[in-house]
């Protein structure tokens, strides 16, 4: 859906969100956590790291709440 042409609203707004800095090398594995739980374990560390950078947290959550 992301590599689509169109453009809506919905898509737009995705976009518009900053994206983590996660190392491009392990996409591989991030994928690995749509398929479960133990998988997302394995990065819970780094993801709550890059979450220290962000100064504002709560805006950021508010948006991928949606």
């Amino acid at each position: 859906m992301m590599n689509t042409k169109e453009n809506n609203g919905i898509l737009d707004f995705i976009k518009s969100i900053v994206p983590l800095d996660f190392d491009i090398g392990m996409t591989k594995e991030y994928l690995g956590c749509f398929q479960n739980d133990i998988n997302k374990l394995a990065h819970i560390d780094e993801l709550e790291t890059l979450y220290k950078a962000i100064e504002d947290k709560k805006d950021r959550f508010d948006a991928i709440e949606l």
